[in-house]
């Protein structure tokens, strides 16, 4: 409870924390310093696996999921470089009429040896470790030569057909994005009406004020992503409050 108190840095908006504890026993789990904090790092993971400001006792099928882990970092790190990142589009269609309306983006990683690696897998470790800017900054891009290239631009009734991607709250609340977002559309040449921003689970751990005013503030539209009417609720609640 003291740690989730909210506290200022430098005069700054109230930050905050929360806290992620894993637990390995001595003897029972290992008897040297080395392999207890090992350990103990592997059940932190999983502490944040399940959400975060909570804890977990190291269990040994942990120290499998803590090198797979490691493995997955090392080989995301150089995925970008290596053009191995994927962009797959599902259609969005209106349900009053079945319309088609847009697409939204879908990242996936296609690895040399491990083919197609859903983003359940790397993206919690891109955000643990910010690896998520760079790729949060591709597909951005991305998704904007796509949606440039369509041969069709405007629905039947003249809408601007839109694309949709899902920010990160560590992409969200980053102050350049805003201004990101306007370079990569006007590099395509696309009217601000084409994207959409998605709002994911994340985001709610922090606080999206600045970037919600910034980008309402450029006009561009930032909407409610995917999961259940629970989350989605969570999320607008959040929203209109900016």
């Amino acid at each position: 409870d003291a740690i989730r108190q909210p506290c200022t840095v430098d005069g700054a908006a109230n930050v905050h924390l929360s806290a992620s504890i894993g637990v390995s026993r001595f003897p029972a789990d290992a008897d040297t310093v080395e392999v207890l904090a090992q350990q103990a790092e592997s059940a932190m993971q999983e502490a944040k696996t399940l959400g975060g400001d909570n804890f977990a006792l190291f269990k040994p099928d942990l120290s499998e999921r803590a090198a797979e882990r490691f493995n997955l970092f090392n080989a995301l790190k150089h995925a970008h470089s290596r053009n191995e990142f994927r962009l797959f589009l599902q259609p969005q269609f209106r349900l009053s009429d079945g319309a088609l309306i847009g697409a939204e983006s879908l990242i996936r990683w296609q690895h040399p040896q491990w083919g197609l690696v859903s983003p359940a897998r790397f993206i919690p470790i891109a955000e643990d470790t910010h690896l998520i800017r760079d790729i949060s900054d591709w597909v951005l891009n991305e998704a904007c030569l796509l949606r440039a290239e369509w041969p069709v631009q405007h629905t039947a009734d003249g809408r601007p057909l839109t694309i949709a991607i899902n920010l990160s709250a560590v992409h969200f609340q980053d102050p350049s994005m805003p201004g990101k977002v306007q370079t990569a559309l006007a590099r395509h040449q696309l009217d601000q009406r084409c994207l959409e921003l998605e709002v994911t689970e994340s985001l709610l751990m922090g606080d999206p004020g600045e970037a919600c005013a910034q980008l309402g503030g450029r006009g561009l539209k930032v909407c409610l992503g995917g999961g259940s009417l629970d989350e989605r609720v969570a999320r607008l609640e959040v929203l209109t409050r900016h």
